[in-house]
């Protein structure tokens, strides 16, 4: 039982963690952060669907 537990506390921190390794890859984040780019049709749409669900339950 300890031990699964330890494997599952390794794979939670590994899953929980970034690591960005070289300057290209912390150099993207950043950018990404800074300016992340505009939403597409399909994410507007989720987003309008979200809304009118949370907003009937809210009533």
């Amino acid at each position: 039982m300890g031990s699964a537990h330890e494997v599952a506390v390794q794979t939670i921190d590994h899953l929980e963690h970034l690591t960005l390794i070289g300057p290209r890859d912390r150099e993207a984040f950043v950018d990404a952060m800074l300016s992340p780019p505009t939403p597409g049709a399909r994410l507007r749409e989720a987003a309008r669907r979200y809304r009118e669900a949370t907003d009937e339950h809210s009533s």
